[in-house]
């Protein structure tokens, strides 16, 4: 009897779906000082396919005038102009993720990329690109340990003017109190020096 060996092989029968960008979430924000090669956002898909059904490579349909590009394997948008002279500017890019099937299946995503001077540094809303998303989480954790170390000075100087304020109204209690008790204490050692004194000097004068 001999045997028969059959081999299925996967049908690409899945579109790819984009994790990044969304519907909901599409926007990214830079800065107009990041330079040409600089990463912009990282844009992913995946596909329920398998093997070479499910290897996906990204393109962009409209680049806008070629001032981005992506890398096909990878999916990481990056900069081929200098925006360094704009001050705000928005631009909408459609990505296309296709996957590696004989007949091969895409699909298509609108990304916005916002270009505001406000901007200190890239805000890749969504990205999953995880040198860019933790140097952007590593600044904004400096900047909040900054504003708290702030605060304490602030605090500390306010705690040492409270308590020397509060030291000098004790002293100056404290001295009012002392040179009433003084004045009362010379009056009576006046009134007393000075009463018996006379009550002599008229005894003497009677006699």
């Amino acid at each position: 009897m001999e045997q028969v060996i059959i081999t299925v092989w996967d049908v690409n029968d899945n579109d790819p779906t984009f994790v990044f960008p969304t519907p909901r979430n599409n926007t990214v924000i830079i800065s107009p000082l990041l330079p040409p090669g600089g990463r912009v956002t990282r844009v992913f898909a995946l596909d329920s396919d398998h093997g070479r059904n499910a290897r996906l490579t990204y393109s962009l349909r409209s680049s806008d005038d070629h001032k981005f590009n992506i890398y096909p394997q990878h999916g990481v948008l990056y900069l081929n102009f200098r925006f360094d002279h704009v001050t705000y500017d928005k631009y909408r890019i459609t990505v296309v993720a296709e996957d590696d099937g004989i007949e091969p299946r895409s699909a298509t995503a609108q990304l916005v990329v916002v270009v505001n001077r406000s901007v200190p540094f890239p805000l890749p809303a969504g990205s999953r690109d995880p040198e860019v998303v933790h140097h952007n989480v590593t600044i904004v954790v400096v900047g909040v340990l900054s504003s708290a170390a702030l605060v304490g000075v602030v605090m500390l100087i306010l705690v040492v003017f409270t308590r020397r304020r509060a030291g000098s109204s004790e002293v100056t209690r404290r001295g009012s109190s002392l040179s009433a008790a003084s004045m009362n204490y010379l009056q009576t050692q006046q009134l007393t020096d000075i009463t018996p004194r006379s009550s002599t000097v008229r005894v003497l004068a009677m006699l």
